[in-house]
């Protein structure tokens, strides 16, 4: 991230290794991001690679229908939580 001009107050939380879970788990902490901090906005993005594992010089049958099965994805959500007054 120093690498691009985002502003001082963007912050990455990088959640890896979690397959195809990762998208409830992301989604799950971008919301709990949100509530934290009230009238912020939180972008979580996730991709999934599973072509990179595919071995083409031994490609046997269930790899290439894994792979067409659970193929590559990306996906991004943006959210945010208002200020609650409380009682």
């Amino acid at each position: 991230m120093a690498h691009l001009p985002f502003r001082t107050d963007v912050a990455r939380i990088p959640v890896f290794g979690l397959g195809c879970a990762g998208g409830v788990g992301g989604l799950s902490l971008s919301t709990k991001v949100a509530r934290a901090t009230p009238n912020s906005t939180v972008l979580f993005v996730t991709v999934e690679l599973c072509s990179l594992a595919l071995r083409t010089e031994k490609a046997y049958k269930a790899d290439i229908v894994s792979t067409a099965l659970f193929g590559d994805g990306a996906a991004a959500w943006a959210t945010m939580a208002e200020q609650w007054p409380r009682i």
